[in-house]
């Protein structure tokens, strides 16, 4: 059992996806994400991130890309996100 994430695109949206990467346990980004769903659609607050297709916009990117270079995407804890440390931190 594991944390298993994907990123894609698609042409329109009743196409089908075209993967672009997929990784394992990122924690961090894990929470990122979670937090910006809820933030979108708090109808789902206090539900599980799970399974769940998210759109980023180019401007989700960005603040992603920038949180990454100052090495200040926070950490989340859980037992599926596996360990995490100073040596590997974002």
């Amino acid at each position: 059992m594991g944390l298993d994430q994907y990123a894609y695109t698609r042409e329109t949206a009743e196409s089908e996806p075209i993967e672009l990467a997929q990784w394992r346990k990122h924690n961090r980004l894990q929470g990122w994400m979670e937090e910006k769903f809820h933030q979108r659609d708090t109808k789902y607050l206090g539900e599980e991130f799970n399974c769940v297709e998210m759109e980023l916009k180019s401007s989700d990117l960005k603040e992603l890309e920038d949180i990454i270079l100052n090495k200040s995407l926070p950490m989340t804890g859980g037992f599926f996100f596996g360990n995490d440390s100073e040596v590997t931190k974002c």
